[in-house]
């Protein structure tokens, strides 16, 4: 149904708006980026310690902690 009238529709356009974080989002963002979860995230792609060949994020540290969790399924990334 759009197509029909989307010749009469203004081209869309975006824009950012950079602003600062507030004091509570800033702590809250600077406690995140400090997580495990960041940690795991970051250190996924480099080598295993345990010499497999394969990466961090896919081998010995593919969990969150003692769960069963896949990093991958609980990241926000």
């Amino acid at each position: 149904m759009k197509s029909l009238i989307a010749y009469q529709l203004p081209k869309k356009t975006d824009k950012v708006v950079f602003c600062p974080l507030t004091e509570l989002q800033r702590e809250a963002y600077e406690r995140f980026l400090e997580s495990d979860l960041v940690e795991i995230v970051k250190s996924s792609s480099e080598d295993c310690d345990c010499d497999s060949g394969k990466k961090k994020g896919w081998c010995c540290y593919a969990l969150l902690g003692d769960s069963n969790t896949k990093w991958q399924v609980s990241s926000p990334f």
